[in-house]
């Protein structure tokens, strides 16, 4: 029984987290891979294959641009509260760059549609 207060607990808690941190992130602007791959029309199945990589892509630029990590907000990642990077609007062109490298290769669904 203990266990399953536990794990309800630590359930609330990061649901807790998750909303405050994407209400945080909304009203500065910011933006994470998810929600930039959401807009560009990519599934929940691409994004389970495809979002890691492009997200290590754009924080990799982020880091080369700025000499530091992305700040990090909690996200629902396949039902588990994770850390994930998020960016301002300012350097939504990194993620950009991101998808256009992915496009390029034929990997982005709009390419696989099209092939």
């Amino acid at each position: 029984m203990n266990n399953t207060i536990r794990a309800t607990a630590q359930n609330l808690l990061n649901a807790a987290r998750i909303a405050r941190d994407t209400l945080a992130a909304d009203r500065r602007g910011d933006t994470t891979v998810a929600a930039f791959l959401t807009l560009h029309g990519c599934n929940e199945a691409w994004q389970s294959r495809w979002a890691s990589a492009f997200g290590h892509r754009s924080a990799d630029a982020y880091r080369a641009r700025h000499g530091h990590q992305p700040r990090q907000i909690w996200q629902s990642v396949n039902g588990h509260a994770t850390r994930v990077y998020c960016y301002p609007l300012a350097d939504v062109d990194l993620l950009r760059d991101a998808w256009i490298h992915y496009d390029a290769r034929r990997i982005t669904p709009a390419r696989q549609l099209a092939a």
